[in-house]
């Protein structure tokens, strides 16, 4: 398989904080590190985890160049793009390709929640036209990429991927796009069931913190090898008891996880909070009691 193909554990990164609530390029390359060394085959960075909403058009932009640079290449690099106007999805995606991401990922657009299809359409060929192979994200909290939308997309070749970020505990819509487009799956407990129906892979949130386990997963899922790959998966369900179904805030969970593996500050763009003293403390006691039964 080429190297730069849609395929395998993609993780979706935190954009690390300073203290003065800027981005944290000390931070990312701790981050992206951490991901390269464990076998990680791509980082997609400014998505939800990454807090890509919170970032100004500029601040994007500092951000692709930095997140190129420092992966020089070693793995494929799939930038969030996705803005409400088109105009700044595309600037946005031209700016990425002229620093040398591999790919697009653009969410449709938010808050106005009546588009039909034919305006994400041509919302998305529009932003193709700019060169950089674009990747869909299908996100419950922007306007929703309908079967046919996905199926035009695909067959036209305007898409070359789509990340499934919805809820869809029975993989009904991803039985009904999987055969259109290869998909990578955003359901971390999920990641080898979807495999056996055709996903060529996953963008696992949870892999921030422990990244070595879902390249293992994703390998063992690969070859067929269904006993490791779903002894690998209870392994993740456990992992993310920690980080997403205790605290109030997924996002802010991971982020504290990180600071506490020493990775990153746990900050999180304002308004958007921390986690609590009582969080952070339980956090750290699941973790230490996850990393002791490695």
């Amino acid at each position: 398989m080429d190297a730069k193909a849609i395929h395998g554990i993609v993780v979706p990164i935190s954009t690390p904080i300073d203290s003065r609530q800027r981005y944290d390029p000390d931070g990312m390359i701790r981050l992206i590190e951490h991901q390269i060394d464990a076998g990680t085959h791509g980082i997609f960075f400014l998505g939800t985890c990454g807090e890509g909403p919170c970032f100004s058009s500029e601040e994007a932009k500092e951000i692709i160049d930095d997140v190129v640079n420092l992966v020089d290449g070693r793995t494929t690099v799939y930038a969030g793009v996705g803005r409400n106007s088109t105009s700044e999805t595309c600037e946005l995606a031209a700016h990425a390709g002229i620093s040398g991401a591999d790919y697009a990922v653009v969410m449709p657009p938010h808050f106005f929640m009546n588009l039909d299809d034919k305006s994400l359409i041509k919302h998305y060929t529009t932003v193709a036209q700019e060169g950089l192979p674009v990747v869909l994200y299908a996100h419950s909290c922007a306007n929703p990429l309908s079967t046919s939308v996905v199926q035009a997309l695909g067959s036209a070749g305007i898409a070359a991927g789509m990340k499934i970020g919805i809820a869809d505990p029975e993989l009904e819509y991803f039985s009904q796009v999987v055969d259109a487009i290869p998909i990578l799956q955003g359901d971390d407990a999920k990641i080898h069931e979807s495999m056996k129906l055709g996903a060529v892979g996953s963008v696992p949130g949870a892999a921030n913190v422990d990244p070595y386990l879902f390249s293992r997963l994703y390998a063992a899922a690969e070859i067929g090898d269904d006993e490791t790959a779903l002894r690998l998966q209870e392994k993740v369900k456990e992992l993310l008891t920690i980080v997403y179904e205790r605290p109030e805030s997924a996002i802010a969970a991971l982020k504290h996880s990180l600071s506490y593996l020493g990775l990153c500050s746990g900050r999180m763009r304002a308004p958007n909070r921390g986690v609590s003293t009582a969080e952070a403390s339980d956090i750290e006691n699941s973790l230490d009691d996850y990393f002791h039964c490695q």
